[in-house]
């Protein structure tokens, strides 16, 4: 876990300079960096796998299905998905928060941040990128995971999967609920901390649960909350933003509303509303925030996660009283 997300602190700055040459540096430099995986692969020696090695893939897909109609990992999918819904929204939903709405001046100011940690915004100055910012995720997560691994090592899985989840939904309140670029770093590590109790638990209660020689195939079945997490929670998190989060489609409601203007280009929207009130950049943000409470739109996803740890706690009471403690 701690060298998945070694490459997940450095990938967010690669792609921040990546994207100082352009957009679509980006997406091939992150080809070019996925394609080294084939090299490795001249590397790799394939182990003993151990178990059943019989059937092919139709084989697989029989098991699969067979196993998912045992209630207590189809109960646990389902509730790790809310999990990934709400985490993942740190990585999808955040950054367009942290760009449109925190003001993290101060912040790098104060710690005497590098320029190439910062960026600078036409409405507040000089910012701490949002790559960097997002980046106190893997950062805390690569220099403490073993500690907290450590910590927990006698908790109960399914007790620590739900004292993260908790955690993890109310850093995600912290990180958006003012403006305040301490306060979002605050956030993010504390969701770190709930990270890291939650989402190795996971897997490692899949390895416990699994049947003699189908440990590798139910590993494998991480993925499957991943998938349905993070895919339902992408549609329903780019609508969420749009209406609630989105800065100039707030704009283009606020001169809707107050000045019956209509028809203006989004990207024209936040130039509009200052021409009209005679703001400043900073006070028609400001303005929108206070009339619009965008933080809001982070309840419902924090909602999810709430809800999913106090599911996973009467999981574990359902599985302890079918023999089961151990996990």
């Amino acid at each position: 876990y701690m060298l998945v997300n070694i490459g997940g602190f450095l990938g967010p700055p690669l792609a921040h300079f990546l994207y100082g040459i352009s957009w679509p540096a980006v997406f091939y430099g992150c080809a070019a960096i996925v394609s080294l995986n084939f090299l490795m692969l001249l590397t790799y020696t394939d182990p003993h796998a151990g178990g059943e090695q019989t059937g092919g893939p139709l084989h697989i897909l029989k098991l699969t299905a067979k196993n998912l109609m045992n209630a207590r990992l189809t109960v646990f999918i389902l509730i790790m998905s809310g999990f990934w819904l709400m985490l993942m929204q740190l990585f999808d939903m955040m950054p367009n928060f942290v760009v449109d709405w925190v003001d993290s001046s101060k912040l790098a100011t104060d710690l005497n941040l590098p320029n190439w940690m910062l960026q600078y915004n036409t409405e507040r100055g000089t910012q701490v990128a949002q790559e960097w910012l997002l980046n106190a995720n893997g950062g805390l997560i690569v220099i403490s995971v073993l500690f907290v691994s450590m910590l927990v090592a006698r908790m109960r899985r399914v007790i620590s999967i739900s004292v993260g989840t908790a955690v993890a939904s109310l850093g995600l309140l912290l990180a958006g609920f003012t403006t305040s670029g301490y306060f979002c770093l605050a956030g993010i590590l504390v969701f770190s901390v709930g990270e890291m109790l939650a989402s190795p638990k996971m897997n490692d209660y899949l390895g416990v649960i699994a049947p003699a020689g189908q440990k590798g195939l139910y590993m494998g079945y991480a993925n499957i909350p991943w998938a349905i997490g993070w895919g339902i929670g992408s549609f329903w998190a780019g609508s969420v933003y749009d209406k609630l989060g989105d800065k100039a489609n707030l704009a283009l409601r606020y001169l809707s509303d107050n000045f019956q203007i209509i028809g203006i280009e989004r990207t024209d929207a936040m130039n509009k509303l200052m021409e009209v009130t005679g703001m400043n950049a900073s006070d028609a943000t400001n303005l929108l925030w206070d009339i619009y409470d965008p933080y809001k739109l982070w309840y419902r996803f924090a909602a999810v996660g709430i809800i999913s740890a106090i599911a996973m706690i009467f999981y574990a009471r359902w599985v302890k009283q079918h023999g089961t403690a151990d996990a």
